[in-house]
């Protein structure tokens, strides 16, 4: 028995350590050790493995990836493109290279207090498209970047919002996909009145102070079925807003 498992090994090693030959829950924590140890090839087979495994439709597998910090052994371009559509790997170089923000890879934002909680912005992905995205603005980029509408999956998206204290037009992109918005500001800002530019959203989070006196476009929501309002200081929601309470 034991000189067939060092058979079994011996072949694991000559075959480049093809996963197939061993149990996975053997193989994978083997090539993470060797990947430790300095091995090249098992270094190169183990982030393969782990790319493999967040693009496979096992969740429980996928979660357990994110939430062992699996894809801290990946750079910023072996993840995203490796797991990524060619087309949102590219928008998201992008955007790295605009907003200057590190990112971590997370299963859902469902699982996330509102608000940030380190240094680094969230992106969670499903079957290889950007899903949910958070995307900070300062000084230095005071636009949501308009590329941001190539991203033909994107269903959620967290804006913050800090150091801006005059009217900027944040809303630069059209993303018709996006069905969930939250926006939180440090800073009073005169925030555009240019939420058409999200038709289909279904929820709406403001939290921030605003010198707006109304924002007449949200009541143009077709299909908003959430309006939070935190601190925003409106001195009145728009007539329109009344189509929102008739479908509640």
């Amino acid at each position: 028995m034991r000189h067939e498992s060092c058979t079994l090994r011996i072949r694991w090693v000559e075959s480049n350590y093809d996963t197939g030959l061993l149990h996975s829950n053997l193989a994978f924590p083997l090539l993470k050790k060797l990947a430790e140890l300095g091995n090249i090839t098992a270094k190169y087979k183990f982030k393969e493995e782990i790319v493999k495994r967040i693009k496979s439709t096992n969740q429980s597998v996928i979660d357990y990836l994110y939430e062992m910090k699996y894809t801290s052994y990946l750079t910023k371009e072996e993840l995203f493109h490796g797991i990524l559509t060619t087309e949102d790997a590219l928008i998201m170089e992008k955007i790295f290279q605009i907003t200057n923000s590190n990112y971590s890879i997370i299963s859902d934002f469902r699982q996330l207090e509102y608000g940030r909680s380190d240094e680094n912005l969230r992106i969670s992905i499903a079957n290889g498209r950007v899903k949910e995205l958070e995307v900070l603005l300062d000084w230095g980029r005071p636009v949501l970047p308009r590329i941001l509408s190539g991203l033909k999956q994107l269903k959620n998206l967290r804006l913050y919002i800090s150091e801006i204290t005059e009217k900027v037009p944040i809303f630069n992109a059209k993303i018709k996909t996006l069905e969930i918005l939250e926006i939180c500001s440090w800073a009073n800002i005169d925030l555009p009145d240019s939420f058409f530019k999200f038709p289909n959203l279904k929820q709406l989070t403001l939290s921030l102070f605003i010198s707006n006196d109304t924002l007449e476009s949200i009541g143009n929501l077709e299909f908003l079925e959430f309006l939070k309002l935190n601190n925003t200081k409106l001195k009145r929601l728009p007539n329109s807003i009344d189509k929102f309470y008739q479908k509640q």
